[in-house]
């Protein structure tokens, strides 16, 4: 996976860029955001944020969504 610098748009390891809700998402998920509000904050259904967390933790090579949260953080993707 490359790392991103400060300010670039997250990416994933094969070059595809994160949507804006899977930055949305993962803006929520760094604040300890349950998928529930998540869900009501965003407008879309549990499953739909459940997926996307699952997209997240993936994409960030991650065992879980704390993981997924200190990595994205660490690339600088909740700057």
């Amino acid at each position: 996976m490359s790392f991103a610098k400060p300010g670039e748009v997250p990416h994933s390891a094969d070059g595809v860029t994160l949507t804006e809700q899977q930055q949305a998402v993962l803006r929520l998920l760094a604040t300890g955001a349950k998928d529930s509000a998540i869900a009501r904050s965003l407008g879309v259904s549990i499953r739909t944020v459940t997926r996307t967390v699952g997209e997240l933790t993936r994409i960030l090579g991650a065992t879980s969504r704390f993981q997924a949260g200190v990595r994205a953080a660490r690339l600088g993707w909740l700057d």
